[in-house]
């Protein structure tokens, strides 16, 4: 389970193909293999199973040393030379696995919650998720499509990888999550009698989560195309204060959920058009004036406590937006909120 471990061993034995974890053992449990030491051999085109079992083993024989057997070895030999195994399948000499899942889960105690906390922020009505979890029946329907995402790593979506530290707002899944999961999938994706959880969600949050802004500004209307994909999008807002000020939340609300992919607000202070040029071509390439953003299932929150953000007047705001067409035409006029504190903080939040 160990992938320092695991790159160490291949090394040693000098294997030179890509090594893969499957930390949740869906890839092994999916061609029935299920104890240390077990190959599969798999038809590339059809992924179906060519022979799996022992790498190889050693035969007692009457007189003499034993005879080892290179069941895989033979394997992939007469595989090569375009027929089947002699033997398709040898009982594995290794530890049988720990799996990772014990029964059926339960929907409404263990997989709802899940999928409430994993999913639904961004598969719900209105939302950027391409269908929304609404009730059991919409899980069940796109079951195989779900089954699916989990299998390939690509939902939830989250690409930051464990071995290099612990992140905020993880939004993936625990290997043990993904096999309870799949698992409950594999079986029919039971639900017990009784009230739906999914359909108790609770609404997106309001205009604003964090009460009325003190000064709002909003984006010109932005077209979004049906299909493709649109070139990040940089527009310019003027900040409409008159004085300095102090920041202590920016909360971003976006026009068009269904399209919005991130936004990320930064400003440009006022100065020389040179100077503003370069602030402008700093923000393209990295968070130089970053002040705010908003990503699907990102919360909005206040600064940390006893910090605010220096706004000085005169200056100029400038959304990056990242939008993907759904399919349909329609536009966009996201909104930011700034929410000013009325002494100067501790410390400057930059």
């Amino acid at each position: 389970d160990d992938r320092s471990a695991m790159a160490a061993a291949a090394t040693k034995a000098g294997v030179t193909i890509p090594v893969l974890q499957d930390s949740a053992q869906l890839v092994a449990r999916s061609y029935g293999a299920s104890a240390s030491g077990e190959a599969v051999v798999l038809e590339a085109e059809s992924l179906t199973t060519v022979y799996r079992g022992a790498i190889e083993d050693a035969v007692e024989v009457a007189v003499g040393a034993p005879i080892r057997q290179a069941y895989l070895a033979d394997a992939l030999t007469r595989f090569n030379a375009g027929s089947r195994p002699a033997v398709e399948y040898a009982r594995p000499q290794g530890q049988p696995w720990r799996h990772q899942d014990s029964g059926v889960a339960s929907y409404r105690n263990e997989i709802a919650p899940l999928l409430q906390a994993k999913c639904v922020t961004c598969h719900r009505p209105g939302e950027i998720g391409s269908w929304a979890i609404t009730n059991h029946a919409t899980v069940l329907a796109k079951s195989a499509t779900i089954r699916a995402n989990v299998l390939e790593g690509l939902m939830p979506p989250w690409h930051a990888d464990p071995a290099h530290g612990k992140f905020e707002n993880d939004f993936s899944l625990t290997p043990q999550q993904q096999a309870r999961l799949v698992a409950w999938l594999d079986a029919g994706a039971p639900r017990e009698a009784g009230v739906d959880p999914l359909e108790t969600v609770p609404p997106a949050a309001g205009l604003w989560p964090m009460g009325k802004p003190d000064v709002t500004l909003k984006i010109a209307t932005q077209k979004i195309q049906a299909l493709g994909q649109m070139p990040y999008a940089y527009v310019m807002v003027t900040n409409t204060l008159k004085t300095n000020a102090w920041l202590r939340a920016a909360a971003i609300r976006p026009g068009n959920r269904a399209v919005v992919h991130h936004a990320l607000i930064f400003y440009i202070k006022p100065g020389s058009i040179f100077q503003m040029l370069l602030d402008f071509q700093a923000i393209q390439g990295g968070l130089n004036g970053y002040y705010a953003g908003y990503v699907p299932g990102m919360d909005q929150r206040e600064y940390p406590a006893k910090t605010a953000k220096f706004l000085p007047a005169g200056g100029t705001f400038v959304f990056q937006m990242h939008y993907t067409p759904n399919g349909t035409a329609t536009t966009d006029a996201t909104e930011m909120g700034l929410y000013l504190s009325s002494t100067p903080p501790s410390m400057e939040l930059k």
